[in-house]
């Protein structure tokens, strides 16, 4: 009853085999093997092994299956090197030929012939005597790292990378674990060695959504208003892989479902400082000091939370000191001066005609 049970499921599960599979192969873990050692061969990454084996980032146990996606990668050219080691003496029988010969001693027709020349200008007869050559066949594989070289273009960040490479962003960063937050134009860095004819291009018109943790198709479809269908069709390969954290989906173009804190590339504005000679702000804020009751301490405190204009030019104000520390860290001097507006046209105007602006670089206020 148990084994008809267990059959049972077998069939059912056979019958429910995606038409996909053949995307994917299987490999039986062996004594001492690591993820890395097992993504190498197969020319895929830990990440595209973990996506489908999740339990395989709590160990490999030896005899475990894993799934293993058909990688995209470059696969390594193969050759073989023969390297003649004698001759086996052959008397040839009654009605063979030199395919049935060829296919008895696993060797080609042609170096039958090469060391038995009379078989150019005679055909096979009964008795002819034959050095059959014997081989030591060597394969030689061209060895083809899983990831490559890859110089940063004008404009790209790491979320345009990692949909032209087909990963996402957080594995992009593990490939790449000091390229640091903003990448610069010319910067190198490693993406996965596939073919060229695998590598996405960025289309502006349509836009991108990331893939957010624990996120489904059902969530997509309310979120996106798309059906699995429509992602899977404008991006090739989801139906395999399924959506995983991270990945970068094309979508039609949306304004408000596009990525937005990456949609915007990152521009480092540490790299292009060039002048360090000193800058002259000035800081105009409606402190309105005139108000405050500076008697005793719990009047000044009193002041500050009732006077809305007081409590936000001081912050305004500190975040400003804050920003001229960090520049002075960067080698940048800063000349601030500081006025209280006191939230009165007449006293900014007053301020603008009794100093001397014209060497100021910036006016900042409220």
């Amino acid at each position: 009853m148990n084994r008809l049970f267990f059959l049972l499921i077998i069939s059912l599960l056979l019958g429910v085999m995606p038409v996909n599979a053949q995307n994917y192969s299987t490999h039986q873990v062996k004594k001492g093997e690591t993820i890395e050692e097992i993504a190498k061969r197969y020319y895929v990454t830990p990440f595209d092994i973990y996506g489908l084996n999740p339990d395989a980032k709590k160990g490999l146990k030896p005899n475990t299956i894993l799934i293993i996606p058909i990688s995209k990668a470059k696969k390594p050219k193969v050759t073989e090197v023969k390297e003649l080691q004698g001759f086996k003496t052959y008397k040839a029988k009654r009605k063979e030929t030199l395919y049935s010969i060829s296919k008895k001693y696993d060797v080609e027709i042609e170096d039958i012939k090469k060391y038995n020349t009379f078989l150019y200008a005679n055909n096979l007869r009964k008795g002819d005597k034959l050095e059959i050559p014997v081989f030591k066949i060597t394969k030689v594989e061209e060895e083809v790292e899983t990831n490559k070289t890859y110089i940063v273009q004008p404009k790209e960040g790491k979320w345009r990378i990692a949909y032209k490479f087909g990963i996402t962003v957080a594995e992009l960063e593990a490939l790449n674990p000091k390229m640091g937050d903003v990448l610069q134009e010319g910067q190198q860095i490693y993406v996965p060695n596939i073919a060229a004819e695998e590598e996405k291009e960025i289309d502006e018109k349509y836009s991108y959504y990331k893939v957010l943790p624990k996120e489904g198709f059902y969530r997509l479809k309310v979120k996106l208003n798309l059906e699995k269908e429509e992602l899977e069709k404008l991006n090739p390969g989801l139906d395999e892989s399924g959506l995983k954290a991270g990945m970068i989906l094309k979508i039609p173009f949306s304004e408000a479902a596009a990525i937005t804190s990456e949609n915007f590339e990152a521009t480092n504005l540490i790299s292009g400082i060039n002048d360090y000679s000193t800058k002259h702000i000035a800081l105009m804020l409606p402190f309105r000091l005139n108000r405050v009751e500076f008697d005793s301490i719990s009047e000044t405190k009193k002041s500050i939370v009732n006077d809305p204009y007081l409590d936000a030019s001081l912050d305004f104000y500190s975040g400003v000191l804050v920003a001229v520390d960090s520049l002075k860290k960067l080698g940048l001097s800063i000349k601030l001066d500081v006025y209280d507006t006191k939230y009165q046209p007449n006293t900014v105007a007053r301020i603008l005609t009794d100093n001397d602006f014209e060497n100021v670089d910036a006016v900042i206020g409220l």
